[in-house]
């Protein structure tokens, strides 16, 4: 079952849900249509003033009801469980004065529209991290749980998904850059066989769902030839100094036998 709630109900909601922050939530400078998901502060050995605050534009609330065997995920729902959906915004603030220093969009890949749907509940560890929740049980996910994703040595990273279906991952990586000091959304430059120029892409199939082959090197195999698709490899890794990913995927088609003739 899916509702929408008022958005009185939501910012309450929501204000309950926020993680703890160096500032409350009304020193933000927030269009007054905001509402604040969750904040997790900066290590103070990293920048002494600086928190990463997700919040959204006005938006909706979807619950699918309780998880239970009468009342299973769908592949999709995997990345969703229960969530609100809206525009979605993620931005680094500086916790002095409650200024945003930059702001990034957070919206699903090879979409124009400005949206995105995130999990309130969820079940614990296939996607989203979920504090306190064993593996198959629902709770509140910790979406800027941050750590050490890009193999740099820092943990200022998070992840988001997108499953459209029961095969395919879309992933991105958001993070805090001390160099820029600022929120940024880790870019992609892949190199596509049969293609001439590098792809620069936010979101790749599985890549942040992967763990690394070795230091800031990411080696996988996507498996689609049962669904008539290709074999996808990947290689990937991670430039420390450009703060950016470069990559190549190669892609092929499994040879089907051609059916061989009765003798009959």
């Amino acid at each position: 079952m899916k509702r929408s709630l008022p958005i009185s109900y939501l910012f309450a909601a929501l204000l309950l849900m926020s993680s703890t922050a160096a500032r409350p939530a009304d020193t933000l400078a927030l269009p007054a249509e905001a509402v604040v998901i969750e904040r997790t502060q900066i290590p103070q050995s990293i920048h002494r003033d600086r928190e990463l605050v997700l919040w959204m534009l006005s938006p909706e609330m979807h619950d699918r009801g309780a998880y239970s065997e009468s009342n299973g995920y769908t592949c999709r729902e995997m990345t969703l469980g229960s969530y609100y959906s809206g525009p979605t915004r993620i931005s680094l603030a500086d916790t002095r004065t409650g200024a945003f220093i930059n702001t990034i969009q957070l919206r699903y890949a090879n979409r124009s529209k400005d949206t995105f749907d995130i999990p309130y509940r969820i079940l614990a560890d296939f996607n989203y991290l979920v504090p306190g929740h064993e593996k198959g049980f629902e709770g509140k996910p910790a979406l800027l749980s941050l750590r050490d994703l890009n193999g740099d040595g820092l943990a200022l990273e998070a992840t988001f998904f997108e499953a459209e279906a029961c095969m395919g991952l879309e992933t991105t990586m958001i993070g805090y850059s001390p160099r820029q000091d600022a929120v940024i959304q880790y870019h992609v430059e892949l190199r596509v066989a049969g293609m001439s120029m590098p792809r620069d892409l936010t979101w790749v199939d599985y890549l942040f769902s992967e763990h690394p082959t070795r230091s800031r090197h990411w080696s996988f195999t996507i498996d689609y030839t049962g669904r008539g698709g290709t074999l996808d490899r990947y290689d990937v890794h991670y430039d420390r100094s450009r703060e950016r990913f470069f990559g190549a995927l190669r892609s092929r088609r499994l040879e089907v036998p051609e059916p061989t003739a009765s003798l009959e």
